[in-house]
Formats: structure tokens, C-alpha cells, sequence
């Protein structure tokens, strides 16, 4: 039975997209939600939200598209002038490409 129940859990992990939730805290002390699929999280902010795609692309709709990277210090967002940092938070996709 145990096993019949993981293969059903393992199943519907692998049939769909899988999303997760958490709470990210810019250094300004903004708090984004970050909901993030299998290519890209989705920041979302009291005044606006940050794209980020697994290709370290970065986009703040009406703002524009920019880059963003991860070091041990935390995430570094760039879109056009605008700058944001996560100290020390990690982005719930995969990062391998966007080390700095």
C-alpha cells in the first residue's frame, strides 16, 4: 500500500508542472511571493512583480527586461536602472546558468 501511494505521489509530480511558494525578502525590506514552474519564478510584490526565467533573464512588466544572477550573497535582479538584491535567498529554479 505504502508503495502503491508514493508511486502515485512520484506520478503526479511528473505529470504536471510544479509550482511552490514561498516568501523572499528584498534588501529594502520588500517582501515578494515567489511562486515558481519548472522554467522560471514568478516574484510578486506589493507595487510590482519580477519575472525571472532560467535563462537569467529578468523582466519587470512596464519596467522593462534586464538579467539576474545568484552568488553565496544572494540574488542580484538588474532591469534597466532599477536594482534589487535577496540576500542569501536562492531562487526555487534551476540556477546552474546564472552563478556569478
Amino acid at each position: 500500500m505504502q508503495a502503491r501511494f508514493a508511486a502515485l505521489i512520484a506520478a503526479a509530480f511528473l505529470a504536471g508542472p510544479v509550482h511552490a511558494e514561498r516568501a523572499l525578502v528584498a534588501e529594502d525590506g520588500t517582501v515578494y511571493a515567489e511562486t515558481s514552474g519548472p522554467s522560471g519564478s514568478r516574484l510578486s510584490g506589493k507595487s510590482q512583480t519580477i519575472l525571472l526565467s532560467d535563462e537569467c533573464a529578468a523582466e519587470i512588466p512596464g519596467k522593462g527586461r534586464g538579467t539576474w544572477y545568484w552568488t553565496g550573497r544572494g540574488t542580484h535582479v538588474t532591469v534597466g536602472t532599477y536594482s534589487v538584491r535577496f540576500d542569501g535567498n536562492v531562487p526555487l529554479i534551476p540556477l546552474y546558468r546564472c552563478v556569478g
